[in-house]
């Protein structure tokens, strides 16, 4: 299985593959396990290779800030900062279901970069970073909080391939870093403007984004 990973993600040179699997360590983590906390040192590398890990960061009002999840084949960017800066983490993170991780000494992070393939892939994962951080704050600038929401909705709808979805109020307002409140006024605005209908715990997409 690791090997088809690796394929996949774009480690197929084999001295950069028999490095991997002589040092590399393979985890399985449960839902809700921390991966990195907010002030700590990084000490390993976490590539994914099956689940999903959300990254966040805690604003001085105490709410979260959500930048991004990784899926398979992705590692934490912010985390390549920290161990590059040799610094703290200034994010947390969580598995948010049961995952498996290829886990590498820190160490590899620069003396790996002699290898072409492991050199693409750290900057491309620092490229896609730049782009999903642009556009988170392009959205908070720019867009107001029903349409974030609405985005946001439509797509796990895309994620989930389903047009109802399982979501808490509290939950989306975690994701939105906002208060339940103000995510029920701004979902019972959508239901009247007929762009989705509002269950219990659950939400019908009627109108895509």
């Amino acid at each position: 299985m690791l090997k088809n990973n690796l394929n996949t993600i774009g480690f197929k040179e084999k001295e950069l593959v028999d490095l991997i699997y002589s040092i590399g360590e393979i985890k399985k983590v449960k839902s809700g396990t921390r991966i990195t906390q907010e002030g700590r040192y990084v000490r390993r590398i976490h590539i994914i290779i099956e689940g999903e890990i959300r990254a966040w960061k805690n604003s001085q009002e105490e709410k979260q800030i959500l930048l991004y999840y990784l899926s398979s084949g992705q590692v934490c960017p912010m985390s390549l900062n920290a161990i590059l800066k040799q610094e703290t983490s200034t994010i947390d993170s969580v598995a948010t279901q049961e995952s498996i991780l290829l886990s590498l000494p820190v160490e590899v992070l620069q003396k790996w970069m002699i290898y072409k393939e492991w050199n693409i892939f750290i900057l491309k994962t620092i490229i896609s970073s730049y782009e999903e951080i642009t556009e988170l704050y392009s959205e908070l600038a720019f867009k107001k909080l029903d349409q974030r929401i609405e985005c946001f909705l439509n797509g796990v709808g895309q994620k989930q391939k389903t047009k109802t979805i399982e979501l808490s109020h509290s939950f989306i307002a975690k994701e939105m870093g906002t208060s339940r409140e103000v995510v029920s006024r701004a979902l019972k605005q959508l239901e009247l403007e007929n762009k989705i209908k509002l269950g219990i715990k659950k939400i019908e997409l009627i109108e895509s984004v």
